[in-house]
């Protein structure tokens, strides 16, 4: 079995849009690397936003492989590399391997033969948690349906790069509405 070709989702700046309660999901934004992991009867692979194989994180995919019991998958995350003691994370860090590696999966297209990308996020999310839930080396983003003060000051302290708005109802598709905040405290990686 083929896994369908996938484009990913790009994230916009939030340029002062509303974003009404009830319809929208908050998740953090961490520093790394795009990248879309697929795993099928060739083996597991991380592809990078233009379509390419990521070879370096190869190991990564392998451990995954082993700790996710499916015959197919797509997820869509993040790359990086986490301090374990802090949650703080940095791309420089994930380019010299001085921390621990993980994938943040904020995204689930395929499953077992079954292409997902046409069910609203919410949907997705609660499949991709099951999916995550004993898991180490690949781990389901958290998110909120509530946009506090509390979960704003976490990401700041954590030094994390922002937060990613997503619509509920949404497909998984070119067309989606992703916005990104980024954090005002964030001081970005250079390489």
């Amino acid at each position: 079995m083929t896994l369908p070709a996938v484009s990913p989702v790009v994230v916009s700046k939030h340029q002062g849009q509303i974003f009404k309660r009830g319809e929208w999901f908050f998740e953090p934004k961490y520093d790394g690397w795009r990248a879309i992991y697929e795993f099928d009867q060739e083996g597991p692979r991380f592809i990078s936003r233009g379509g390419k194989l990521i070879a370096r994180f190869q190991d990564q995919a392998l451990r995954i492989s082993k700790e996710l019991t499916v015959d197919s998958v797509i997820l869509d995350g993040e790359l990086t590399a986490l301090d374990p003691a802090t949650g703080y994370a940095r791309l420089t860090d994930l380019v010299r391997s001085r921390k621990p590696i993980y994938y943040m999966a904020f995204d689930l297209m395929y499953l077992n033969g079954e292409d997902l990308r046409f069910k609203p996020l919410r949907q997705r999310k609660i499949l991709l948690s099951r999916l995550l839930a004993k898991t180490r080396s690949v781990m389901a983003v958290s998110y909120t349906s509530r946009l506090t003060s509390g979960f704003l000051q976490g990401l700041e302290n954590l030094g994390l790069e922002g937060v990613v708005i997503k619509k509920l109802d949404e497909s998984y598709t070119t067309s989606a509405q992703w916005y990104k905040v980024i954090n005002p405290k964030y001081k970005p990686s250079t390489i």
